[in-house]
């Protein structure tokens, strides 16, 4: 049932290639189509998928039969394309002029692609979903939606099961229900990177570059390193970068035939998206889209006057209003129906709740900092990341910085510690992009200097990146300070691509613009090997992937040589599983947060178990969804999971026996056991 999926997204991408005019788009390159495809392709999975929901019909055959008559619907549309033995005569003249100009830099470039695509392919099929968060809750909640059959709220000890941004568990649920396996889900990271790729590139032609500054920018994306970090990963990041740059896309094509209503749809369809995909997204990207906006509304004012742009715009806010309402609207109606606002208490937990001036400036230069946290205790690279962030530190200092948690979500991490970074640099959890940070230092005051020297084509380039520099800023000073927030940043350092690559080009004379790209990309290539080639958590050198058992594959580095924690963890919920397997016992509470909790439903698949599992002694604000019906005959407890705020387990449980297993504790009745 993959081929479904597949189908679909190829349908759906020479659909918008053919009929981009009457869909409202006009001289859509391949790459743009694609893009524009992919953003279908999510709203029909949000649409697949909420239907599915009413009445409880969320299941492998409605999602078979919808995702067939999508392929259906594409082959009828595409048909006349299909069985068309001459190409459009503006794709025949593409690919002559693309064969004409290619260049060795070009050549070479593709090269680089497909090494980096073909070991991430490579990576993907090697490793199942390790992930923390994933284990937690992004495929944690669509274990919940399959068994109830709807991705309506359920009660559960961790909100973020609930609460958080659902678009890429959309998918893993539509994935896991047609091909009854995880096996897939770390391609649709990799489609989102592969969407990046191609996205940033096709930027970079509306900004006037020619070819090779299209390869430089495809170059820059591909080798960020928290792109390739998470582009096997079943992680959100990469699809709010996806969506974010969409949204840029959409904003930068030319009006087809449905002028700006149809743009006012697709705008508010995207917006609906970004935030199903990443509730940071309309914080970062919301400026670069405000000032294509605007600049769109100024030409369209200086062509056809005030009235037309007063009634233009009111159709397209109108209409906007609505998509954003059809894509976004049933999941943000749950959230205020159960929490009494768009956002939750995980929500809160992350947001700066009392702000000032020397707090904020604190976040921001905390923010920075991480992102040259690379090297071990010694070498060239540890020398650079002290050299950079003693800088940082002392500015950190000037601006009164504070520890209050207040501003910090996790107090113990130091952004300015001279320590060993070398693993927390090539985890996806956390990560570290120093190159594309320097570059876009470097690329800002290019384009300042350009703009203050009358190069009035750089105002536009200009003005996105000040408005990528708000994003970032808007987010740092509004969201708590952690570690792992580095990885959040993935979404402007994508969009910030082109703009570097903008700035490369107007270096002069023309043979330093040149060498200059050439030489930045072989450093950068050469700098994320290491990354693709040895990813901690899904490494190609070592054998991480061979494991003792099917369930040890999804506890990351279980198979290395320092993965003894991991394997025993493993073996800890191997032995959980099989004695709830072996029991007659159909219904498994969890009486607290579990952190690792997906691998207990694949461990229990695994062995054919086929009973129930929900959440009890819930004391939050889904406590209300608990199943009063619900008598659970085995109960599982997680000892671990005791920091602030998460809460206590019950320590006896009347008529079960308890049975330790690590940091699991299994109380299972008696009467059920065997």
């Amino acid at each position: 049932m993959l081929l479904l999926l597949v189908a679909a997204a190829g349908l759906l991408w020479l659909s918008v290639a053919t009929f981009g005019e009457t869909l409202g788009f006009s001289d859509l390159t391949r790459r743009a189509s694609f893009v524009i495809a992919y953003l279908l392709f999510q709203v029909i999975t949000v649409a697949i998928i909420e239907l599915a929901s009413v009445g409880n019909h969320l299941n492998a055959t409605t999602v078979t039969i919808a995702w067939a008559g999508v392929v259906l619907v594409g082959l009828i549309v595409c048909w006349p394309v299909l069985t068309s033995v001459v190409r459009p005569p503006r794709h025949r003249a593409t690919e002559r002029e693309t064969r004409r100009g290619a260049t060795v830099d070009q050549v070479v470039v593709g090269v680089v692609l497909a090494g980096f695509l073909g070991g991430l392919l490579v990576t993907g099929w090697l490793y199942r979903p390790a992930n923390t968060d994933s284990h937690a809750y992004h495929l944690a909640r669509v274990e919940h939606w399959i068994q109830a059959k709807s991705v309506g709220p359920f009660a559960a000890h961790f909100l973020a099961q609930v609460e958080l941004a659902p678009l890429s568990s959309y998918q893993f649920t539509s994935l896991k229900l047609l091909t009854g396996t995880d096996r897939w889900d770390g391609y649709l990271a990799l489609w989102a990177a592969a969407v990046c790729v191609l996205g940033t590139s096709e930027l970079a032609r509306r900004l006037g570059l020619s070819g090779p500054g299209q390869a430089f920018t495809a170059i820059l994306t591909v080798t960020v390193p928290n792109l390739v970090l998470e582009a096997t990963s079943t992680t959100n990041n990469l699809f709010g970068a996806s969506i974010g740059l969409g949204a840029l896309v959409v904003l930068t094509s030319g009006l087809g035939r449905g002028g700006w209503i149809s743009r006012g749809i697709a705008l508010g369809a995207v917006l609906g998206l970004a935030e199903l995909a990443k509730g940071t997204l309309v914080v970062m990207v919301g400026p670069a889209a405000a000032v294509l906006v605007a600049v769109a509304v100024v030409r369209l004012w200086r062509e056809r006057g005030p009235l037309v742009v007063l009634r233009t715009s009111a159709g397209a806010l109108t209409v906007g209003a609505l998509a954003v309402g059809v894509v976004a609207g049933p999941f943000l109606y749950r959230n205020f129906t159960l929490f009494g606002g768009l956002g939750g208490p995980v929500t809160d937990s992350t947001i700066v709740s009392d702000p000032s001036a020397s707090g904020a400036a604190s976040n921001v230069v905390r923010s920075i900092s991480a992102q040259f946290l690379v090297g071990g205790e010694e070498g060239v690279l540890h020398a650079f990341s002290r050299a950079v962030t003693s800088v940082l530190k002392r500015l950190y200092d000037l601006v009164g910085h504070t520890g209050s948690r207040n501003y910090v979500f996790q107090p113990d991490t130091s952004p300015f510690d001279s320590r060993d970074w070398s693993v927390s640099s090539r985890f996806e959890d956390v990560g570290a992009n120093p190159w594309h940070v320097l570059l876009i230092v470097a690329s800002l005051v290019i384009l300042s200097i350009c703009v203050l020297t009358g190069r009035r084509s750089m105002r536009l380039p200009l003005a996105l990146a000040l408005a990528l520099c708000l994003g970032f800023v808007g987010f740092a000073v509004t969201a708590k300070w952690s570690i792992y927030a580095t990885r959040y940043y993935l979404p402007l350092l994508v969009l910030w691509c082109p703009l570097i690559a903008v700035a490369f080009g107007q270096l002069a004379p023309r043979l330093l613009s040149r060498g200059a790209s050439r030489i930045v990309g072989v450093l950068l290539v050469v700098a994320a090997l290491p990354l693709l080639l040895n990813n901690y958590t899904r490494s190609l050198i070592h054998d991480d992937w061979r494991h003792d058992s099917e369930l040890e594959a999804y506890f990351a580095r279980s198979g290395s040589a320092d993965g003894d924690a991991a394997r025993q963890l493993a073996a800890d919920y191997a032995d959980l599983t099989a004695a709830i397997a072996r029991s007659s016992c159909d219904e498994l509470g969890l009486a607290n947060w579990v952190a690792i909790e997906y691998p207990l439903w694949v461990g229990l698949q695994q062995r054919g178990w086929e009973g129930t599992i929900d959440d009890v002694y819930v004391d939050n604000a889904s406590r209300s969804l608990e199943r009063r019906d619900f008598r659970p005959c085995a109960v599982i407890v997680d000892t671990s999971t005791t920091f602030p705020g998460v809460k206590r387990p019950p320590e006896t449980i009347p008529g079960l026996s308890p049975t330790q297993y690590g940091s699991l504790t299994l109380f299972l009745d008696p009467a059920t056991a065997t």
